[in-house]
């Protein structure tokens, strides 16, 4: 486990620099080099719910614990034990009530008078239990909620393309050391990681005091609003730098360095690594909160799925920007390379967009309508004598932990 775990940090580093390749060696324009990333990384974050579907119903673990190395194209991940081997058992079943929500699907569930029941067991598809339909039904009421998650997934896709590209030509020097663009994935992830404690922190307090359904809505919001700020820090940093540009006659040589520092983009990395860390875990944690038991297995790829969307979306904003910018026979806001193209006014644009997205986020989050989560209920085996611990996504996976799907 230990050899898949190096094998995945190494190749994360390699795909943070693979930016600086597509430009560099291949020559390909940088929002060109941006969409291939972008997509690449939405792709593989929307398969994990797919793969993760096939190896539970087919495969098993072994297999593509083998192949994922070499591979790379994902890190499954699963919430329940396995202990000597055994299949996926729970001894606790949990039966969802009958809702009045989405009536057209509850003929799932209805037994056809017409046909054998023998018959119709046999086609899942066609006849399933109630909890099965219900566990539907709270997905399906999920889907408004999601559609917010999916910009926070545009805006995070700018930190390993755009953001790398603008260090790439900036002053790399501490005095007269020479510091590597790693040192910025490495703050990214401090700031992804100690804001995500914080997170920890204030939804455990939040359980504590009664409110727990709360708790992951308010940490979205707060990945939002890190949002909104990172694009505003972004832009002013990129006006920042297109001024040196000029004053230093540097506009068409795009291969020179920039005397300016860079670390002016620090704040941006900081920004977009707390966006990553609570954004993540919220999500999961509402949907452990939210979804039927039987969906848990997969709840933290419904999380990278939503930001994996949003990556993919991402390129389709940099298309409609380009074309929106040069109406009316303007120049487009990107151009072959980065001294000539309006980054910053593509910054401030996706940080108004990310304030309407959060108006529209917290417009949903008021009507929705809260599921009584079965942790509630005094009567169930999983309640414990204090409010749920909210748990770091990205902690190592512990032998000990309890079967709840």
């Amino acid at each position: 486990m230990l050899v898949l775990i190096w094998a995945d940090i190494l190749a994360l580093y390699a795909m943070w620099m693979m930016m600086l390749y597509l430009t560099n060696v291949w020559k390909l324009n940088f929002t060109h080099a941006a969409a291939i990333i972008n997509v690449f990384w939405g792709l593989m974050a929307i398969m994990l719910l797919p793969i993760q579907f096939l190896v539970d119903a087919f495969m098993g673990y072994p297999l593509p614990s083998l192949f994922s190395s070499p591979a790379f194209p994902i890190v499954l991940y699963d919430t329940c034990s396995i202990q000597n081997q055994e299949p996926h058992t729970c001894s606790i079943q949990i039966q969802e009530p009958p809702s009045h929500l989405y009536r057209c699907l509850d003929k799932a569930a209805i037994i056809l008078p017409t046909k054998p029941l023998e018959e119709q067991q046999k086609k899942r598809w066609k006849l399933c239990r109630v909890t099965d339909v219900e566990e539907t039904k709270l997905t399906i009421r999920m889907i408004p909620l999601c559609m917010t998650f999916i910009f926070c997934g545009v805006v995070s896709s700018i930190g390993n393309t755009y953001f790398i590209e603008q260090a790439n030509h900036m002053n790399h020097k501490l005095g007269k050391i020479s510091i590597p663009i790693v040192i910025l994935l490495w703050f990214h992830d401090q700031g992804k990681q100690q804001f995500a404690n914080l997170y920890y922190k204030l939804a455990n307090k939040l359980g504590g005091s009664g409110a727990r359904h709360y708790a992951p809505l308010i940490g979205i919001a707060v990945s939002m609003v890190f949002a909104i700020l990172c694009c505003i820090t972004a832009a002013k940093v990129e006006t920042r730098r297109l001024n040196v540009v000029r004053t230093h006659g540097l506009i068409d040589k795009p291969e020179d360095r920039i005397p300016m520092s860079v670390f002016w983009l620090l704040p941006q990395f900081v920004l977009i690594g707390a966006l990553n860390g609570i954004l993540e875990n919220s999500i999961v944690a509402i949907f452990i909160d939210q979804v039927g038991p039987s969906m848990r297995a997969y709840v933290i790829h419904f999380g990278f799925g939503v930001v994996g969307l949003g990556s993919i979306g991402s390129v389709l904003s940099v298309y409609v920007a380009g074309k929106v910018s040069e109406r009316g026979g303007k120049q487009s806001w990107f151009q072959d390379t980065l001294n000539h193209s309006r980054l910053d006014k593509y910054y401030w644009t996706l940080a108004w967009l990310s304030a309407v997205n959060l108006g529209l986020y917290i417009v949903t989050a008021l009507f929705y309508r809260f599921r009584k989560s079965e942790l509630e209920d005094p009567q169930s085996e999983l309640e414990d004598e204090d409010a749920p611990n909210y748990q770091n996504t990205n902690a190592p996976f512990k032998d000990n932990a309890r079967c709840c799907c």
